[in-house]
């Protein structure tokens, strides 16, 4: 979910030399358990932009990209390629200093004065506590740490799960909204690294299709927290500005691939959040058909060999049983 800023930032002159530009979670809001769980949500979604920047780029390209990047993006060799690298890939800063590619941000930072940041830079928050109304301005929400006035809304109160801000020459801010945190944490699993039987049988019994109020597929429940990380980090400007191309209606994999059937999945957030994830579940093993669900004959061949999803190395904690899988499909 984006929301635009009612107003703009002066700019700051910053010298760039030596900067290293990165993700910073704001220590006064993320503290404890909420600054592990939102910085297990990041790293996994720069796993996820990482392993598809090797599989695409890969010679030939790997075959699950390839069949993801047409389900998606309607699109296919070279031509694929370069949309990924174009959105992924870190670039050097334009004639204003703007750097896009998402992997721009991809090393935390952290500071205790915002006011050094860049603007190709991303904050991220865990409560709203710094929003309050002036008496000057009883329209706008004013942002003492952004230290402007930033919208006629509080987004977190409309039953978001995240929202993403731009500034003019300021840093971008990703805002988790403290009734996401409460309930990641009320089911004591965070993102696809830690998933357990557990998340997946509240999947199956549809709790988490109560919570957000949306229908999705298999591949969309699985991605849940992740997944929306890397869907706000799509919203600001080193990812590239993307766009809820239709509204609501450019979330979940069915409609995202509508979008790439008709040219516009390019510019919508959520299909580069579906691709990195859903290639993320075949780098382990977990293939997913047209519909979103997870292959039949992928899971019967793997229930065969008495394997289960994310076997093999550096994939000890995706313990998700065949068994609880199957009930997806």
């Amino acid at each position: 979910m984006r929301l635009l800023s009612a107003a703009v930032a002066a700019f700051t002159s910053l010298s760039l030399t030596g900067h290293a530009y990165g993700y910073l979670i704001d220590p006064d809001s993320c503290k404890g358990d909420d600054y592990t769980l939102v910085k297990s949500m990041v790293e996994q979604a720069f796993t996820m932009v990482n392993i598809a920047m090797v599989e695409v780029n890969a010679q030939p390209m790997n075959k699950d990209a390839t069949w993801l990047m047409k389900q998606l993006f309607n699109t296919e060799g070279s031509a694929a390629q370069a949309m990924v690298n174009q959105v992924f890939q870190a670039k050097p800063p334009n004639n204003k200093g703007q750097r896009t590619g998402i992997l721009v941000f991809e090393k935390e930072t952290t500071t205790a004065n915002l006011d050094t940041l860049d603007q190709n830079e991303v904050v991220i928050f865990c409560d709203t506590t710094r929003l309050e109304r002036r008496v000057n301005d009883l329209v706008h929400y004013y942002d003492k740490k952004v230290k402007q006035a930033v919208g006629k809304s509080n987004g977190c109160s409309t039953g978001a799960f995240m929202y993403t801000q731009q500034f003019v020459n300021k840093w971008d801010i990703i805002q988790v909204c403290p009734w996401f945190l409460e309930y990641a944490h009320s089911k004591k699993y965070a993102t696809k690294a830690d998933l357990s039987s557990l998340r997946a049988k509240m999947a199956v019994h549809g709790l988490d299709k109560l919570i957000t109020d949306k229908f999705y597929t298999p591949i969309d429940l699985m991605s849940l927290w992740d997944k929306c990380m890397l869907h706000e980090m799509m919203h600001t400007k080193p990812g590239g500005s993307k766009q809820d191309v239709g509204g609501v209606s450019g979330y979940g994999w069915k409609n995202c691939k509508g979008l790439g059937q008709s040219g516009t999945g390019v510019n919508n957030a959520d299909s580069w959040a579906l691709f990195g994830s859903a290639l993320y579940q075949f780098s382990l093993g977990s293939p997913i058909d047209e519909n979103g669900d997870f292959s039949k004959t992928a899971i019967q061949t793997r229930s065969n060999s008495k394997r289960r999803l994310g076997s093999g190395p550096g994939r000890a904690r995706d313990i998700i049983k065949l068994d609880t899988v199957k009930n997806f499909v």
